[in-house]
C-alpha cells in the first residue's frame, strides 16, 4: 500500500511538473528580435496581416518575430492577436503579419495509472513590423547607466550598467555598488527578455488583479535570479518580490508607485544587509528615465542617498548610423 501510495504520488508529481512546464513556461527567447533599434510604445491602432492572404503595401522594417500560445477554444484566435498586437504596441510597431497559427494535441502521461491525457493548444506566431515612413529618431535605446556613490571614500565602488545594441541590460563593470544597481534594476528584474523564462498565473491577491508572473533566469540549468511580479495591469507590477539573486536566495519585497502617466516613480524594499532601500526615478520632459536615487535606511540613522544611476541614451549620430545597416523591405507590387 505504501509503495503503491508513493508511485501514485510520483507520478501525479511528474504530470503537474509536466503540465506546469510544457504549458505555462514560455521562453522570452524563443521571441527573435531583428532589429537594434528601440520604439517608444504606444497605444495606436496596430494593423494586422495574415501571410498568404494580406500583405503590408507601404515600405517597413523587421522589429521580432512573437510567439504566443493559449488552450484551443472558440476565441483563442482573438485571444492571440490580441496578446501579440498588445505586445508590438509595447515594441512601437506599427503592423503585425501573421506567418502561422497552428493547432495541436499535447499528450501528457500519468505513470501511476498508465493513461494519457491530452489538451488542444493553438500556438501563433507573428511578425511585428514599422513602417518606414514612420521612422523617427528617439532618444531611447540605453547605452550605458554610470553608477556614482554619494561618497567620495566610495567611489572605487560604482562604476556601470552595460546594454546591448538595442537597449537590454547585460551586466555591468565596477564595484559592489555597481553590482548591487544591476541586480535590483529593474531593467534587469523586469524589463530584460533574453534569456529569462516566466510563468504567468491568476493572482489570488484583490489588490493585483492583472494575475502574477514568475521570472527566472537559469545558467548551467540553476535559477540564477527569480522573481514574482504581482500585476497591477498587464505591463505594470505594483509588487516583485525577488526570490533569488545570483544564486542566493533573497527575501526582497519591492512595492512600486506610479505617477498619473504610468510611469514608475519609486520603489522600495527591505535589505537584510543594507536595511530600508528606496529608489526614486526622474524622468526628461520627454518621458524616458534620467536618473535613479538609491537611499538607505539603517536602522534609527536617517535616511541617506547611497548612490545615483545616471541613464545614457543613444546619440542622433549613432542612430542614424546604426539605421543605415538595418534592412528595409519593399513590398512588391
Amino acid at each position: 500500500m505504501k509503495t503503491s501510495g508513493l508511485l501514485s504520488f510520483l507520478g501525479t508529481l511528474v504530470l503537474f511538473a509536466l503540465a506546469s512546464c510544457a504549458t505555462n513556461y514560455l521562453p522570452y527567447v524563443s521571441d527573435e528580435y531583428l532589429t537594434s533599434l528601440g520604439f517608444s510604445p504606444h497605444e495606436q491602432q496596430v494593423e494586422v496581416f495574415f501571410e498568404g492572404e494580406s500583405k503590408p503595401t507601404r515600405s517597413y522594417y523587421r522589429l521580432a518575430i512573437m510567439r504566443e500560445q493559449v488552450n484551443l477554444n472558440a476565441n483563442s484566435s482573438k485571444v492571440l492577436i490580441d496578446r501579440l498586437t498588445r505586445r508590438s504596441q509595447r515594441l512601437g510597431a506599427d503592423a503585425l503579419i501573421v506567418i502561422s497559427d497552428d493547432s495541436y494535441e499535447r499528450i501528457l502521461t500519468d505513470v501511476s495509472i498508465d493513461n494519457t491525457y491530452s489538451y488542444p493548444q493553438e500556438t501563433m506566431m507573428a511578425l511585428a513590423i514599422k513602417y518606414s515612413d514612420q521612422i523617427e529618431y528617439q532618444a531611447n535605446i540605453l547605452t550605458h547607466a554610470k553608477v556614482t556613490p554619494t561618497d567620495p571614500d566610495m567611489f572605487h565602488r560604482g562604476g556601470q550598467l552595460l546594454f546591448s545594441p538595442s537597449g537590454e541590460v547585460t551586466g555591468f563593470e565596477g564595484g559592489r555598488l555597481a553590482e548591487y544597481a544591476y541586480d535590483y534594476s529593474l531593467e534587469l528584474l523586469w524589463q530584460n527578455r533574453q534569456g529569462w523564462w516566466y510563468k504567468a498565473s491568476p493572482s489570488e491577491r484583490i489588490n493585483y488583479p492583472a494575475g502574477v508572473v514568475k521570472r527566472r533566469f537559469l545558467e548551467r540549468r540553476r535559477p540564477y535570479h527569480q522573481v514574482t511580479a504581482h500585476l497591477l495591469d498587464q505591463d505594470q507590477p505594483g509588487l516583485i518580490v525577488v526570490n533569488r539573486v545570483r544564486g542566493q536566495s533573497r527575501t526582497a519585497r519591492m512595492e512600486l508607485t506610479y505617477d498619473e502617466e504610468g510611469r514608475i516613480t519609486s520603489r522600495s524594499w527591505k535589505d537584510p544587509f543594507k536595511g530600508d532601500m528606496r529608489a526614486e526615478r526622474e524622468y526628461d520632459q520627454q518621458g524616458h528615465l534620467t536618473r535613479e536615487i538609491f537611499h538607505r535606511k539603517w536602522a534609527s540613522q536617517e535616511e541617506e542617498v547611497l548612490f545615483v544611476v545616471t541613464y545614457n541614451y543613444l546619440s542622433l549620430e549613432d542612430w542614424e548610423e546604426a539605421l543605415t545597416e538595418e534592412q528595409i523591405v519593399i513590398p512588391s507590387e
